[in-house]
């Protein structure tokens, strides 16, 4: 599939800051078909919608078909002002950015978008934990929502190998306290995850090593006070609702989402399973709904080389 026309001719890129979260977006130069607010996932914050490689920016790609788009970082993440906790070591620090942090979050950038856009309704799309974020609000918040797109989406399914990295060794139904209120992310932590979705031989086929070598840079320098070099904080509140996801406990009713629904994950991703998707797409209320599964693809889809072809499907869904 073709790539969208590039955005660094049709749209204007901007960065502010509400309250504490750092907020990024494009502008189209043209008319504004509508707002767009990406919600990011549990590892990677906003810059995973706007990776700084060509053809790789959604964001930019969205806003080249006439939305403006946004992404915010959440507490904790990125470039948002990180809470005085995180200057302690993991084990000291509390638990930061929960699931309630993060819709208290979304609510604060989604009542300054309605203010900044004059728009009463934008379209919310979450990937991966950020999908339950998305979900959550726009269930209890769904006179402000257009549309619903949960990218790389999580509901409530039973996920052995997620469990076995996150549960307490010694109480298996709890979240181990020993993972802390923060974690360090280096690039060989997100490779390792990310080649496990890789069939062997197939990485080249699969992943730039440019767009890595960019999310991996661009996350590094947003925490330039981390204390560990080639290191990115990430705070650890958001794997209270995996765990609950990955045991197969919903965080939030389906059948409170009555707008129209995207689901899309790809073929290979292990974290946003077919069953799970399956189960979340059967529920939801809406009958303007339609799951995708994009082949060749893992949980980083927007990072891979399929990245034209997600944009193109986004931009095609936001236009219909």
């Amino acid at each position: 599939m073709q790539r969208p026309v590039s955005a660094s001719v049709l749209s204007a890129s901007s960065h502010a800051f509400v309250g504490d979260l750092y907020l990024r977006s494009y502008k189209p130069l043209g008319t504004t078909r509508g707002v767009l607010l990406f919600v990011h996932g549990a590892t990677v914050a906003s810059g995973l919608f706007d990776i700084q490689v060509p053809g790789y920016s959604l964001m930019a790609a969205c806003a080249a078909a006439g939305w403006w788009s946004f992404a915010c970082d959440l507490t904790g993440y990125g470039k948002s002002r990180r809470p005085d906790a995180m200057q302690l070591t993991p084990l000291s620090c509390p638990v930061i950015c929960t699931g309630d942090q993060a819709v208290k979050d979304l609510s604060d950038i989604v009542a300054h978008l309605r203010l900044l856009t004059g728009c009463d309704q934008i379209v919310l799309a979450g990937g991966s934990w950020g999908s339950i974020t998305a979900a959550r609000y726009a269930a209890s918040h769904s006179k402000s929502i257009e549309k619903l797109v949960l990218l790389a989406p999580l509901f409530a399914c039973i996920n052995p190998s997620w469990l076995r990295m996150l549960a307490d060794p010694e109480q298996p139904d709890r979240l181990n306290p020993a993972l802390g209120g923060y974690r360090y992310v280096r690039e060989q932590d997100l490779l390792s995850r990310w080649d496990s979705e890789i069939p062997p031989g197939h990485t080249a086929q699969r992943r730039d090593a440019k767009v890595l070598a960019a999310m991996v840079r661009a996350a590094i320098q947003a925490d330039s006070e981390c204390p560990v070099r080639g290191a990115f904080r990430v705070p650890n509140g958001t794997l209270h609702d995996l765990f609950e996801a990955f045991s197969g406990r919903a965080l939030y009713s389906p059948e409170k989402l009555r707008m129209p629904c995207l689901l899309v994950r790809g073929s290979d991703d292990q974290t946003s399973t077919a069953q799970d998707a399956d189960s979340l797409l059967r529920r939801l209320a809406t009958t303007n709904k339609e799951k995708i599964t994009l082949p060749d693809a893992g949980h980083f889809m927007q990072a891979e080389r399929c990245a034209a072809e997600l944009q193109n499907l986004i931009c095609d869904y936001l236009n219909s």
